[in-house]
């Protein structure tokens, strides 16, 4: 890692060599394509067995259809959640999978190509959003987490605006009036 002479702000392999290009290569597979290769086949699983599940017992006509909803809402979260991590991560990983091929620099490709440069920029940009796209994500499509997030915003509400002392004075003088007349 080095800058260049050039652009003192561009921060990067100076000059890939082969040894660099594997040591990339090796990078994008143990932070992309395994673990986006394990969150597919290990959703893929659940939702296999979500499709073929049938509750034992007695099928109720509207609870079978309302437990299908179910399944399907629950389906589409998993495939939602797994797609949106992987779309938004695989063009910063391809990017840098393409650098270890073609033994470029950022600032080759920005000299040959400053719409591509731009794509490698934008892609950095979309992969370290992803921790923040991952919680709205969440609060979307699991219905326990946005209720639980609802919770909690209220009792932070109140800890940050708690009741103004006048009303607790008010409240108070009520009750001494109520008790000094006998009621």
């Amino acid at each position: 890692m080095g800058v260049h002479k050039v652009d003192p702000l561009l921060c990067e392999f100076i000059k890939i060599t082969t040894p660099i290009s594997i040591y990339i290569i090796i990078f994008v597979s143990i932070q992309f394509i395994i673990p986006s290769l394990t969150i597919g086949l290990i959703y893929w699983r659940i939702i296999l067995h979500q499709k073929n599940y049938t509750q034992p017992g007695e099928s109720i006509p509207n609870r079978t259809a309302q437990l299908n909803f179910r399944k399907r809402k629950f389906i589409k979260m998993l495939i939602s959640i797994s797609l949106s991590y992987i779309l938004a991560t695989w063009p910063f990983f391809a990017t840098i999978f393409g650098f270890a091929i073609t033994q470029k620099s950022v600032l080759q490709v920005r000299s040959e190509n400053l719409i591509i440069f731009l794509f490698i920029f934008f892609s950095l940009s979309a992969t370290t959003s992803i921790t923040i796209l991952n919680p709205f994500l969440y609060l979307k499509f699991d219905v326990n987490i946005r209720k639980r997030s609802l919770v909690a915003l209220k009792c932070i509400n109140r800890m940050a605006n708690p009741p103004t002392t006048t009303t607790s004075v008010i409240v108070l003088n009520k009750e001494a009036l109520a008790r000094s007349q006998g009621r």
